[in-house]
């Protein structure tokens, strides 16, 4: 009898502290570092973000999101000597992370211009036609969808120059949704767990709507949990139909 008592009372101590580790998780500051996966390294995913930006000595490198400056700093030998990178985020201690991983790292201060992100601005006062590459790593989720359809995707095609190309990786819901609106990682009885993500299909149609056409992707990104990429370039004549992004955003 104090078995059978005790197996419920022990599963729901289970359960409740499953729940808390989730909800820790869930509002961690680090969640590109929970879903990271652990056998990855950081070098080998430089390599591929170098590919698929076509980096070269010389070019202009640009971070969205720029966190604490391991990827830049990785791609950074990528585009020198010559070259210039620009890091943004929208925490002014991120800034400061990146510029020193890349003094640590010997890049001169010199060939980095930090820009501090606002709810209407990816990078306020970047001069259009600055970036010959541009790049996010799981960070569109973060942002609310209105900043990223009503600000920052014409913004970025602005900040291209002729020629230039932009990667952006992501998750997908843990679950394997592919489309719909954003969800949680992980869904319980309804309750989203962790952080709300894009699945592919709607972040690839959000950014395709009017200002990027998709050069490549979506595709497999293994280096984070459900991560995808896709590479796209600005559309060369504006879209004249009417922005499909809406209807995506809602779901439809």
């Amino acid at each position: 009898m104090l078995v059978k008592e005790y197996r419920p009372r022990s599963l729901w101590v289970l359960l409740s502290f499953a729940l808390v580790v989730l909800a820790v998780l869930r509002s961690s500051d680090n969640s590109r570092l929970v879903f990271r996966t652990s056998s990855t390294d950081l070098a080998v995913e430089a390599n591929v973000f170098a590919a698929e930006l076509r980096l070269r000595p010389g070019m202009t490198l640009c971070e969205m999101g720029s966190a604490n400056g391991a990827l830049m700093t990785a791609l950074a030998p990528s585009v020198m000597p010559g070259g210039k990178l620009v890091a943004t985020s929208i925490e002014r201690a991120e800034l400061e992370a990146t510029a020193s991983a890349l003094r640590a790292s010997g890049i001169d201060d010199t060939a980095l211009s930090v820009y501090l992100a606002t709810d209407t601005e990816w990078a306020p006062g970047l001069p259009d036609g600055t970036c010959d590459a541009l790049y996010s790593r799981m960070v569109i989720h973060m942002i609310p969808e209105p900043v990223i359809l009503n600000h920052y995707i014409a913004q970025w095609a602005r900040a291209l120059a002729p020629g230039g190309l932009m990667f952006m990786t992501d998750h997908n819901p843990l679950d394997g949704t592919t489309t719909g609106p954003r969800k949680g990682m992980l869904s319980l009885g309804g309750f989203s767990l962790f952080m709300e993500v894009v699945p592919e299909e709607t972040e690839v149609a959000q950014i395709t709507a009017s200002r990027f056409e998709l050069e490549k992707g979506p595709f497999k990104h293994p280096f984070f949990s459900m991560g995808y990429g896709a590479v796209y370039r600005p559309r060369r004549q504006p879209a004249t139909t009417a922005d499909p992004a809406i209807a995506v955003s809602a779901g439809l």
